[in-house]
Parts: C-alpha cells; sequence; structure tokens
C-alpha cells in the first residue's frame, strides 16, 4: 500500500485549504491512504479530499467529535510511539520546548504522540508514509510552528520526504511529483 501524510495549521488559508483538498482528491485516485490527525484547518482539508481513503489518527476518543471521522478512526497511545516521540524531539529541540512537550500535562503528550502515527503507522501498516505534506509556517530551520511540528521532525527523522505548501515551489514540486506517479 501507499500511505502520505497530510497535515498542518489549524490556521491554514481558505485558498489553501482548496489546493490540500485538490492535492487529496488526486493521491487518492493514484492509491494513496491518508494518515491524518482530524484537526481542524489543513488535516479535516485533507481527511475531507480522501473522502474515507485514510487512516485517521485521534490522540484520544471523540476528539473533535463535531467533525464525524472520514475514513478509519484510529485511537492509537502506547509505549512504543511515546519513546519515538521523546527521542526525535530531545534530539531536535531546546531543553525546556522537549519538557513542555513531554514532561507536562498528559493530553499534551497524547496530542504529540498521535503525530508519531501520522507519519510511520501503526502495528498493521508499520511502516512510513511515502511523504509528508503540510502547510504551517517556518519557525527555524528544521521547525515549523504549532503541534505540526512533531509530524515534521519525525518525518525529517526517517528520510520522509516534506512537502510544506507554505512554499509556492513545494506545491509546483508536489504537482510534479503526483503527475509521475
Amino acid at each position: 500500500m501507499k500511505y502520505y501524510t497530510g497535515v498542518g495549521s489549524r490556521k491554514t488559508p481558505p485558498g489553501i485549504i482548496k489546493i490540500i483538498e485538490e492535492l487529496a482528491i488526486q493521491l487518492r485516485d493514484k492509491g494513496f491512504t491518508l494518515r491524518s490527525g482530524h484537526a481542524p484547518g489543513a488535516d479535516l482539508a485533507f481527511e475531507t479530499g480522501a473522502n474515507g481513503q485514510a487512516d485517521i489518527y485521534l490522540p484520544w476518543n471523540n476528539f473533535n467529535v463535531e467533525f464525524p471521522v472520514i475514513g478509519q478512526q484510529c485511537v492509537k497511545n502506547n509505549v512504543n510511539a511515546s519513546i519515538v516521540l521523546e527521542t526525535v524531539l530531545k534530539k531536535h529541540l531546546d531543553t525546556q520546548h522537549f519538557q513542555n512537550i513531554c514532561k507536562g500535562k498528559h493530553w499534551i503528550k497524547l496530542l504529540h504522540t498521535r503525530n508519531v502515527y501520522q507519519v510511520l503507522g501503526h502495528e498493521q501498516t508499520p511502516f512510513p508514509s511515502d511523504f509528508l505534506v503540510c502547510w504551517a509556517p517556518p519557525s527555524g530551520k528544521l521547525q515549523v510552528q504549532g503541534g505540526t511540528n512533531t509530524a515534521v521532525l519525525v518525518a525529517y527523522e526517517y528520510k520522509v520526504p516534506i512537502y510544506n505548501l507554505f512554499y509556492e515551489t513545494r506545491e509546483k514540486t508536489l504537482r510534479e511529483k503526483i503527475e509521475q506517479l
């Protein structure tokens, strides 16, 4: 099977939401299954375009319940994903940011652990996505703003190509890649 991760900011602009939905439709038609997290903004746009051809990772039951899940709902939070989360974040984040995520409130860690699954899959599909598509403003060399940063860092660590639609050139590159598939 072919998988891609589709994530991004809750504040994704309306024009980009439309582009994300179009890309998700094209990827679905090419036989790709979406891995996403059901958050408002980019995640729901990917989910809409994938139209059920998706594994949707929720940090807990009834997450974002006001929007029905379109695809296979997965609630996964186990020790292995937490270990991956802590290892990757410790390597790439400053000490304070790392502690805020991993040593903070339990629900925050659940949100970030979900991002590990969005990139690496779960027991039935235990392999990284073919690529990650997101829309998120940058906040450093390898980092983007918000929780999307966790998925980006996991993708980087596992050598999963990243297409951040925040940059117009990445959209063009991704469209070319989809045409070649």
